[in-house]
């Protein structure tokens, strides 16, 4: 091989490496292309998720069952009609999930974190009364400061 073509290989491969590697760095940490409604943003200091809202008897109850995935910007919201003790389960999940109950001043009063997609028949519900629950991706609740104490508005 020559000299000239084997820098023009050189070059080329080179090239590739950074173009790959720029497309990896720019990337979503977590990209999720299953479609969900925006029915309200949630909003916090430092931040804002897009959620599905919940509010019937068999929407809560399916909640993210059977989905691929949820992106690091979107979140499921629960709404019940008074606080109470609201147990959560992972039936039919196939992700992990951080989830956070909310008191009806809509302060963060307990976070469950990872919970594994593989943990049903188990529940996990609030030690606190709640009157909203929100669902996001697993590390997103500890990443963005969702924890107890925090206020977020919706």
């Amino acid at each position: 091989m020559n000299t000239r073509l084997a820098y023009a290989v050189l070059v080329f491969f080179i090239v590739l490496g950074l173009g790959i590697g720029i497309l990896l760095i720019n990337r979503p940490q977590n990209h999720c292309s299953e479609i969900y409604r925006g029915d309200a943003d949630i909003k916090f200091s430092g931040g804002q998720l897009r959620a599905e809202k919940e509010q019937t008897e068999a929407s809560r109850e399916k909640g993210l069952s059977g989905r691929s995935c949820i992106a690091d910007n979107q979140a499921m919201l629960f709404v019940f009609d008074k606080s109470g003790y609201y147990p959560f389960w992972m039936k039919d999940m196939k992700f992990n999930i951080d989830m956070i109950w909310l008191n009806s001043d809509k302060q963060v009063v307990y976070t469950a974190d990872n919970v594994a997609a593989s943990s049903y028949p188990r529940t996990f519900v609030s030690d606190k009364p709640a009157q909203y629950v929100v669902e996001v991706a697993a590390g997103q609740a500890s990443k963005l400061g969702l924890v107890s104490g925090r206020q977020l508005f919706f």
